[in-house]
């Protein structure tokens, strides 16, 4: 299964993401790309994006890298001709990397959604939805391989006839053959161009001369959505764990704005390497945080003590408010193609994956059920609540502590996260005020051939190859525009000295916007387990269980038998109620004035 996974002929390069070596301080390794044109069947090519991995450095307590900022976190394609980075992350160190990813700080709020679900129920309940995560997250994997190789066969294919390329060609609207045509050289894929190659037929032109992609769209849109709502949720628990550890005087509000100047330093930050020093720190506190708790309950034999096996075993009516918690920790769907690239052997990812997931799920199922078994209706969300007033000094000490490294621990976190959104956002931002399109924000940043300042977008030159039906009436003029681009990568052009300074200014004031938001976002929505239903629930439900299924059912057409597909339908019908009942039951809880967190 894993060799019939693997893209024939096309070497798996490196991840931008070292996630296992956050000290060597080598900066972001650079997919390479070969030089080659695109052939027939255009539409199998997809747009590549330089911002999805910020959330995949650092998303759920993956280590710090060590990488820098003024460059696209997932940098764009090398000038052909570069040697492609081959990966060197071990099988162990994959796993180990998966494992970070699913098992972090949102572990805190299973106990309380057990108690939601009940006993038994959500026990069993995590366990299926560790094996739907586990399937959907190989079935992307499988679907980027499933381009390269069509990209790789086609290319074998250049010497067809211009007449039958430009027969194939014309079965495909104008404005996705660009986009097509643009990024025909990757050897590597991220989500959101894996979703324009499934979607081709989403593509449009924007105000009738930019082309763009429906489906990608939605990608960047769930990576932003994502990035901000865990760090609004970090924030939530910053928020919420602080004034145990200052005392009575701070309160959330206090809380909340104590620790906002640390966080502007932080989203300004230029690079990781600063904080490459946080990923051991994460390990431990995570760590220390689910030892902890488990002691606590089991050492506190006058109010607890042991596993209550008589609770609840089943609440299917509180399922809205069970599924969010679990969703945020399994979907790590926009972390795993970097992680799979990284590998010494790609093609045993499947198995990686699969063995990485039965850990995943039997530490995060036995976490919730031991918690809720131990503290029963006294669990709080985050868990980490219920530690007692009337503790030794050594033991209160002790649970201080723990706060303290978990609190440490998520406010270096949070740049990981915001960087991810934070990319997303500037590149529209800047792209609408500057005429630059994905590339030069910084003039340090390695431009991805896209820096058009002062002149008008190549998509601008080429209009006259978008016939008034979408379809293209030459073809050699996609092909010069994507030679053009292609000159444009090698030699991009440097904006004025005073246009630098003013996208400079740009970005900064995009940073302080976005964070202003998530501030803005924690003080509407205090509750920790409220707003890890909402991305958990809604965004993570929908990355993770809807747009793999439906990439696949396109992708993987000829593929996939009538069962698989019926599978794939059933999750996607699965994943959309489940978001509309989780979103359902946290607007209930958020309106309810009796509400707490």
């Amino acid at each position: 299964e894993d060799a019939r996974d693997t893209s024939p002929g096309v070497t798996a390069a490196a991840s931008p993401l070292r996630p296992l070596s956050p000290s060597r301080g080598k900066g972001p390794e650079v997919a390479a790309r070969r030089p080659g044109t695109m052939d027939e069947g255009v539409e199998e090519v997809v747009r590549r994006d330089d911002t999805t991995s910020a959330l995949e450095s650092r998303a759920r307590g993956l280590s710090a890298v060590s990488v820098d900022l003024d460059r696209p976190l997932l940098a764009a394609d090398q000038p052909p001709g570069v040697a492609p980075v081959v990966g060197n992350v071990t099988d162990f160190g994959t796993a180990v990397s998966l494992v970070k990813c699913a098992i972090g700080a949102g572990s805190l709020a299973l106990p309380w959604a057990f108690q939601q679900g009940g006993l038994w129920f959500s026990f069993c309940f995590t366990c299926v939805l560790g094996v739907i995560s586990t399937y959907t997250v190989g079935l992307l994997i499988t679907c980027e391989r499933k381009v390269l190789r069509q990209i790789h066969d086609r290319r074998q294919s250049e010497e067809s006839t211009v007449s039958a390329r430009r027969s194939t060609e014309l079965r495909v609207p104008a404005p996705h053959r660009y986009l097509a045509q643009k990024h025909a050289n990757r050897q590597q894929l991220m989500y959101p161009e894996v979703a324009l190659h499934a979607f081709p037929d989403t593509t449009f032109l924007w105000r009738g001369r930019t082309p763009i992609n429906g489906a990608q769209i939605i990608v960047d849109v769930g990576i932003v959505l994502t990035a901000v709502g865990v760090c609004a949720a970090y924030l939530d628990f910053l928020a919420a764990t602080l004034p145990d550890v200052l005392g009575s005087w701070c309160n959330q509000a206090y809380a909340t704005l104590l620790v906002t100047p640390l966080l502007i330093g932080l989203v300004l930050l230029r690079s990781f390497r600063y904080l490459s020093f946080t990923a051991a720190l994460g390990d431990f506190s995570v760590s220390a945080a689910l030892i902890a708790v488990i002691a606590y309950g089991f050492a506190n034999t006058k109010d607890y003590g042991y596993v209550d096996f008589g609770l609840r075993a089943a609440n299917p009516v509180g399922f809205g408010r069970f599924f969010g918690s679990v969703s945020l920790l399994f979907n790590i769907q926009i972390v795993v193609l970097p992680v799979a690239h990284a590998m010494e052997k790609p093609e045993s990812f499947h198995r990686v994956n699969r063995s990485s997931y039965v850990f995943i799920t039997l530490v995060n199922a036995l976490f919730g059920f031991l918690c809720y078994g131990l503290f029963g209706n006294d669990v709080a969300n985050p868990v980490t609540g219920v530690f007692g007033d009337n503790l030794s000094e050594v033991a209160a000490a002790t649970l201080d502590a723990v706060k303290i490294l978990l609190c440490v621990d998520l406010l270096f976190t949070f740049p990981f996260l915001f960087a991810a959104g934070r990319e997303i956002v500037e590149r529209v931002v800047i792209n609408a005020l500057f005429g630059v399109m994905d590339g030069v924000e910084h003039p340090h940043r390695r431009s991805s051939g896209f820096h058009l300042s002062g002149e008008k977008s190549l998509a601008d030159k080429e209009v006259p190859i978008f016939s008034e039906d979408g379809l293209g009436e030459d073809a050699g003029a996609v092909q010069g525009a994507a030679a053009e681009l292609e000159h444009r990568s090698q030699s991009p052009s440097t904006p004025p000295q005073s246009q630098r300074r003013a996208i400079e200014m740009t970005r900064n004031i995009t940073r302080f916007a976005i964070l202003g938001v998530i501030v803005g976002i924690t003080f509407g929505v205090p509750c920790f387990g409220d707003m890890v239903n909402i991305v958990g629930g809604v965004v993570n439900s929908i990355m993770g269980f809807v747009l793999p299924c439906a990439i696949a059912l396109r992708v993987l057409a000829n593929e996939l038998s009538p069962t698989m597909k019926a599978v794939n339908v059933a999750i996607i019908i699965f994943g959309l109620a489940a978001c509309g009942v989780s979103l359902t039951y946290t607007i209930i809880d958020m309106t309810d004035p009796d509400h707490e967190c």
